[in-house]
């Protein structure tokens, strides 16, 4: 699997790298919702903020889990991403 340098992505030595997950995640990024929430959130940077409305997280989560169980449960495991729900 090949992976591409980003913003918002973890660092691995002086690049940083978008993982699989980050990148579907990314592509259901809502910019007005990121908006939204990072002046909620002062002291975060808005570029650590995904953006996802909680109807569309629910419904990728559920199939990643069901398409990708290891790798779900690895996920979770690991806590490298902290998603809100409102």
């Amino acid at each position: 699997m090949k992976e591409e340098p980003a913003e918002n992505t973890k660092k691995r030595g002086n690049m940083k790298m978008k993982t699989e997950l980050q990148k579907q995640l990314f592509a259901l990024q809502d910019p007005g919702y990121r908006e939204f929430h990072a002046g909620l959130i002062p002291g975060i940077p808005k570029e650590d903020i995904i953006g996802i409305r909680t109807p569309v997280l629910r419904k990728f989560a559920g199939e990643f889990a069901r398409d990708h169980s290891q790798e779900a449960e690895a996920f979770i495991m690991k806590k490298t991403i902290c998603i809100c729900c409102w």
